[in-house]
C-alpha cells in the first residue's frame, strides 16, 4: 500500500482541547491564589486595624488614668502647701505673741524705774508707742526718768511731748506736768526661732 495511501490524522483538535483545560486550570488556581491573597491581606488590614483600636483605647484609657493621677498628685501637692502656709502663719503668729509678751514683761520692769519725786497718772499702751503722763517736784526728776528710760536697752526713741507748771498753792509750790513718749524695742524674730529651736 503506497504511503499516499495512508489516512490523514489531525491530532490539533485534541492537543487544543488538552491545552484549552490546562489554561482554564491555571486560570481557575491563578484567580484562586489571587482570592486568597486578597483575603489574607484583608484579614491582615483588619486585625491590624482592630490591634490598631484597641491599643488606641488602651491609649486613651492610660491617658484618662495619668490624668487623673496627675490631678490627684495637685489636689495632694495644694493640700501640702496649704498646710505649710498654715504652719509658717502660726509660728509668725506665736514668735509675735512671743515678742508682744516679752515688751509686757519689759514694759512692767519700766514701770518699776519711776524715779523719787515722780509720779505716773496716766499711760496709754498701743503697739507703736506707749505714751506716759504724770507729775513731778521738778524738770530735774522728769529729765532723770528720761535718762533712765532712754539708757534701758529695749526702750527706743524716748521723747519729752509737753512740760508744762502749775502752782500748787496749797503746799505753796510748783508742780511740773509731763507727757513721754517712748517706744519697745521689738525683739529680733530670727533669734527667737532660733532660741525656740534649740
Amino acid at each position: 500500500m503506497p504511503v499516499s495511501a495512508l489516512p490523514v490524522i489531525n491530532l490539533l483538535p485534541w492537543r487544543e482541547a488538552r491545552q484549552r483545560r490546562r489554561r482554564v486550570l491555571f486560570f481557575v488556581i491563578l484567580g484562586t491564589l489571587l482570592l486568597m491573597v486578597m483575603a489574607i491581606a484583608a484579614g491582615a488590614v483588619l486585625l491590624t486595624k482592630s490591634i490598631l483600636s484597641a491599643r488606641e483605647q488602651a491609649n486613651v484609657a492610660m491617658s484618662s488614668q495619668v490624668a487623673a493621677l496627675q490631678h490627684a498628685i495637685s489636689e495632694q501637692d495644694a493640700v501640702f502647701d496649704a498646710y505649710q502656709l498654715q504652719g509658717v502663719e502660726l509660728a509668725q503668729t506665736t514668735r509675735l505673741h512671743t515678742a508682744r509678751l516679752r515688751q509686757i514683761r519689759t514694759f512692767v520692769t519700766l514701770l518699776g524705774m519711776e524715779s523719787e519725786g515722780l509720779t505716773l497718772d496716766r499711760l496709754r499702751y498701743e503697739p507703736a508707742a506707749i505714751y506716759a503722763a504724770g507729775s513731778a517736784d521738778s524738770a530735774r526728776h522728769v529729765s532723770r526718768w528720761m535718762r533712765m528710760l532712754g539708757e534701758h536697752s529695749d526702750v527706743l526713741n524716748t521723747e519729752l511731748q509737753m512740760l508744762s507748771i502749775e502752782e500748787d498753792r496749797s503746799q505753796e509750790r510748783h508742780v511740773y506736768f509731763y507727757r513721754v513718749k517712748f517706744e519697745l524695742k521689738l525683739p529680733d524674730m530670727g533669734l527667737m526661732h532660733r532660741e525656740a529651736g534649740s
